[in-house]
């Protein structure tokens, strides 16, 4: 538990961030920036340096609440009898005000400009902030003030926040800008030095020709459905769709890696293909704790983790016959208990016949006794199918499907 707005203030914050930016555009050689435009540059360190002040999910808001036993002492409101200073212990239940946000985690211990005296206890996590109550009483009215109140307190702030650094994240353009165009400056005038040296120059051994701008990792988006009427329970977490297809993307533009590489990949079995695609996936995103967002459970499967439920899962496989769709359907759906799972089957194909291949993977699926329906696809065109699955015992409870075949050396 730490209290919200009070460890660091926001001027320090601005002023670390700047001489970071700095620092590392004073560090690029040459040979990095040959090859790039400042565009590049100026996104990158947007991206990098820019502070992600948290926006609150109001809307997806929820309350857990527990019984439990506490002390009397504490409630003003409970007349007690004294037992020196031994604890009087009553019925009681302890709230817990879940609120989603996403953002920047850290930014909940910034002051901004000011510092407030009595601020908010609470627990922060990647996702949630989490407040806690204690109350003796059934008084519904008083969790809800008080909830409003604190989430009230924490928009305000927020919001300051966000108008303050707003102004910083608008400056990193114009840094770039300077700090590169003194940087190109000074490789000019080394340039325009050397030419008139009366010597020639040893060209160093793998020197780079051209670079590209590194990208930022990303973190996996995940969101809370809004609970429904009637009686709540936790609400479970769904991967947003942009990140579902940027997901289908890198593994679209890893099968084509092996097409263009045929030799590396032509004995390869399903399980070392599945490292392949670990690798690009995790290099592109962070995980939370253990640096890997996807990890594999059992033979072939690639998934997501989050909060102990399954939100993706990859299966590698290749081409056998019509039983490989209808088997590695069903291996899925055997995995997948909770709502809105995205999922994707990557199919290899090493027969002559590609087209034969696709040709049948509409009529496979749709065979199956939980298919719903046929969506477009978004990313690959004729070798990409999408579906939308219904759970055997609740149909209303979704799955997402999307086949993805690849032709894969002989």
């Amino acid at each position: 538990m730490t209290y919200l707005f009070h460890d660091f203030d926001g001027h320090s914050v601005q002023e670390a961030h700047r001489q970071k930016l700095k620092e590392e555009i004073s560090n690029l050689s040459e040979d990095q920036l040959r090859g790039t435009s400042l565009d590049e540059w100026i996104k990158f360190f947007e991206d990098k340096y820019g502070l992600d002040v948290p926006v609150i999910d109001r809307e997806n808001v929820y309350i857990d609440i527990r019984d439990t036993k506490l002390d009397a002492r504490k409630f003003r409101e409970r007349i007690h009898f004294m037992d020196g200073n031994r604890a009087v212990m009553v019925d009681g239940n302890q709230v817990v005000v879940h609120i989603p946000y996403t953002g920047d985690k850290d930014l909940f211990r910034c002051s901004g400009n000011r510092v407030y005296h009595n601020s908010v206890n609470a627990q922060i996590t990647a996702t949630e902030v989490l407040i806690t109550q204690e109350h003796i009483e059934q008084d519904a009215e008083k969790i809800n003030s008080q909830a409003e109140k604190d989430i009230s307190f924490i928009e305000g702030f927020l919001s300051e926040m966000r108008n303050l650094f707003g102004e910083f994240n608008r400056s990193i353009r114009g840094m770039v800008e300077e700090r590169l165009s003194q940087r190109l400056e000074k490789f000019r005038k080394d340039e325009e030095m050397k030419s008139k040296l009366k010597f020639p120059i040893r060209q160093r051994d793998g020197a780079s020709t051209t670079f590209k701008v590194p990208e930022i990792r990303r973190k996996v988006a995940v969101t809370r459905p809004v609970p429904k009427a009637g009686p709540q329970t936790k609400p479970e977490p769904v991967l947003e769709d942009v990140e579902y297809n940027h997901i289908l993307k890198i593994m679209q533009n890893m099968a084509v890696v092996m097409e263009k590489s045929p030799h590396a990949f032509q004995s390869m079995g399903e399980e070392d293909l599945r490292q392949h695609f670990l690798v690009q996936l995790n290099g592109q995103y962070e995980g939370t704790a253990t640096g890997e967002t996807f990890n594999y459970e059992g033979k072939t499967d690639i998934l997501i983790k989050y909060e102990g439920k399954t939100i993706f899962i990859a299966e590698c496989k290749y081409w056998t016959g019509p039983k490989t769709v209808s088997d590695t359907i069903d291996q899925i759906l055997g995995y997948t208990s909770w709502r809105d799972t995205k999922t994707a089957i990557l199919l290899f194909n090493k027969n002559k016949s590609l087209s034969g291949v696709l040709s049948q993977i509409p009529e496979l699926v749709g065979k199956h006794s939980q298919f719903e329906k046929q969506v477009p696809a978004e990313i690959a065109g004729e070798t990409e199918f999408r579906f939308i699955f219904k759970n055997k015992d609740d149909d209303q409870r979704k799955l997402n499907l999307t086949v993805l075949v690849f032709d894969v050396p002989r």
